[in-house]
């Protein structure tokens, strides 16, 4: 968990003034507390019709619960979510959108910070690749960190994200027990492909983990 919480550490930057995730060139000096932003291809505009959304105070209030019902194992604190609502909301979505994207990221139980920002990250680019609605966009990229030895072969197949010595090494990471570093490899391989700056602010350097 220490380490998770370093690494989203290092993957937040500052939104304050309107500046998305794509004009950084290089790490902050200094750790803050906001999600990075989501680069944007096109708003995603609240869905008509509903109730409007709730204060901050709530949201905060809504979420911390949602932590709460599963037992939050993985020690994430509420505005680690509205943070990142508020994040979403500056790179394009709309307000019900991002907050739908939370409020589904919160209530799994499996996910720590560095999956929710490889979800969050990658949506926009995945919703754009893949022409899905939201909801099964989620769905899709919380499946595959879930089970990335069950999705590797096919998420490579479709996508072209992952070496084929990564893709070996994810199913050998999950045979010898270690599924936070197999979960880590899909997260790598999905920032690459959807969202790379992001990618380079969260994970070290190093060899490309896509294909030649």
């Amino acid at each position: 968990m220490k380490s998770s919480i370093r690494y989203a550490t290092a993957g937040l930057t500052l939104l304050g003034a309107g500046i998305v995730v794509h004009n950084f060139t290089a790490r902050p000096p200094e750790p803050i507390t906001e999600p990075p932003g989501i680069p944007v291809r096109a708003p995603l505009p609240s869905p008509e019709g509903r109730a409007p959304a709730p204060s901050f105070a709530n949201e905060r209030q809504a979420i911390a619960m949602t932590l709460a019902a599963h037992g939050n194992a993985q020690q994430i604190q509420p505005s680690f979510f509205t943070d990142l609502i508020r994040s979403m909301e500056k790179s394009g979505f709309g307000r019900e959108a991002a907050r739908q994207v939370a409020v589904a990221l919160a209530k799994n139980p499996n996910l720590d910070t560095i999956a929710a920002l490889t979800v969050a990250g990658s949506l926009q680019g995945y919703l754009a690749t893949t022409k899905e609605e939201l909801d099964a966009a989620l769905a899709e990229l919380v499946s595959y960190i879930e089970q990335p030895d069950k999705h590797a072969s096919w998420v490579n197949e479709r996508f072209r994200i992952l070496r084929p010595d990564v893709e070996a090494l994810i199913g050998d990471k999950v045979r010898a027990g270690n599924y936070v570093a197999a979960e880590r490899l899909m997260e790598e391989g999905l920032l690459h492909r959807f969202n790379p700056s992001l990618a380079a602010k969260i994970f070290v350097p190093r060899l490309p983990i896509g294909p030649l």
